[in-house]
């Protein structure tokens, strides 16, 4: 389950030591990976989109009143609820006849049909491989569901790995799940980079480490009087910039 939570792939064989190929130059012409930490939900997946789409969808299938998908969008808290527990208010609030578990496996199979990056992901991790960086998704949720997403996407071929929250046993913004980012990749946290949309979970993680971090701003304001991240963006084309220049000034 460990290999499975840190490696590029999941369900096959470990993959061998080897196949990372030769350490690519770091921007500052060091040896060694420069690492950089990125998100899924909301930050290379547009996870909001997707679920308004299927919320159309969920709705208009139920005959639910008009207001019905703002409340289940507040209750959604941008996917940091518990999904049992908020699926169990949808029912309730709209008596629904279906199981929560049925409404769960309604959602999971159905947003899988809408989903799409975020403007500019895939660009965003082509550019920072090419400049020498290493780059790990790490991302809260269940195996299943991240994995698929990061496949789908085609996101598994533009990183050096992956963890998930809900198969390394630890998640945002513990410490911990950085730190095994790093071990998967053979990197050093010192200098690496923390990019994400949640204040809380994203950038309080890299707070906690003093790591370096970039709020993905997605239309709001930073919640003050919380100490803010290094760099505040609005687009994923000016993440790689701020991480490179940031390099060469070093």
């Amino acid at each position: 389950m460990f290999l499975q939570a840190i490696g590029g792939r999941v369900g096959g064989d470990p993959e061998p030591a080897g196949r990372r190929g030769p350490v690519r130059a770091h921007p500052l012409g060091h040896t060694g990976p420069m690492l950089v930490m990125i998100d899924l939900d909301n930050t290379l997946n547009d996870r909001a989109a997707a679920l308004g789409r299927w919320l159309e969808d969920f709705c208009s299938a139920r005959d639910l009143p008009a207001d019905a998908g703002r409340w289940i969008l507040a209750n959604d808290a941008d996917g940091y609820g518990d999904r049992r527990a908020v699926f169990g208010s949808i029912r309730d609030r709209f008596g629904l006849d279906d199981s929560v578990d049925d409404l769960l496996a309604t959602y999971r199979l159905g947003i899988r049909e809408h989903l799409r990056e975020v403007p500019g992901a895939a660009d965003c991790l082509r550019r920072l491989r090419a400049a020498g960086a290493t780059t790990v998704i790490v991302s809260n949720g269940t195996g299943e569901a991240q994995q698929f997403k990061i496949d789908a996407l085609g996101f598994r071929q533009l990183v050096d790995g992956v963890v998930v929250s809900g198969q390394a046993g630890v998640a945002k913004p513990d410490p911990r799940i950085f730190e095994l980012a790093a071990e998967a990749v053979d990197a050093d946290l010192d200098g690496s980079w923390v990019v994400g949309d949640s204040a809380a979970h994203d950038i309080e993680g890299a707070k906690r480490l003093g790591l370096r971090s970039i709020w993905i701003r997605r239309g709001r304001s930073w919640p003050a009087p919380t100490p803010g991240p290094t760099a505040i963006v609005d687009r994923l084309d000016e993440v790689a910039p701020i991480i490179l220049d940031d390099a060469e000034g070093r």
